[in-house]
């Protein structure tokens, strides 16, 4: 506050989402300043909405409403999110290097059983660091528990609970 009664900011961070460039075209003329970190940069390029947090509990949703509840339970039950990751309709799951993964799915359009094959098919992957958690419910949601159970994967690498409360407490017991 400047003695005038002016506000000047010293610093700022500005994003536009994707869906209202076609509003702005005067935002052409920041693009290629934005200042992004690699998981950001990564997350970008494969069409995901990835904002990285300092916690220890990894989240996954599908939809950024249910991601953003998914950060409100996890700290509810004592936890912190690492990340928020929205995978949106139908992307496959990515694994960051935290002390749990949480995966919220309700499926609607994205389907269970073809979002547990691309966990299991992820799982087969890559060396897991950190133990997941997922909640499925939803459009197949059984269909794709049974994927998970059938898959074979140590409960500790891979826990199922019912409801996104039960997953969230899962998830940061096993972030401790």
């Amino acid at each position: 506050l400047k003695p005038t009664g002016e506000v000047h900011a010293l610093d700022a961070k500005v994003t536009l989402d994707e869906n209202a460039e076609f509003r702005h075209p005067e935002w052409d003329a920041f693009r290629g300043l934005t200042e992004m970190d690699d998981r950001e940069k990564m997350a970008a390029e494969k069409g995901l909405q990835y904002i990285g947090l300092d916690g220890t509990v990894g989240i996954i949703a599908n939809g950024a409403g249910l991601a953003m509840s998914t950060l409100d339970v996890v700290n509810q039950v004592g936890g912190s999110a690492a990340n928020f990751l929205d995978i949106g309709g139908g992307a496959n799951a990515d694994v960051m290097a935290v002390q749990s993964i949480l995966i919220n799915i309700f499926g609607g359009i994205t389907r269970g059983e073809e979002v547990a094959k691309g966990i299991v098919e992820a799982m087969g992957r890559v060396e897991l660091r950190a133990p997941i958690v997922i909640r499925l419910d939803g459009t197949n949601a059984e269909e794709g528990r049974q994927i998970l159970l059938d898959a074979g994967i140590p409960a500790d690498k891979l826990q199922s609970e019912p409801t996104m409360l039960d997953a969230a407490r899962a998830a940061v017991a096993k972030a401790k």
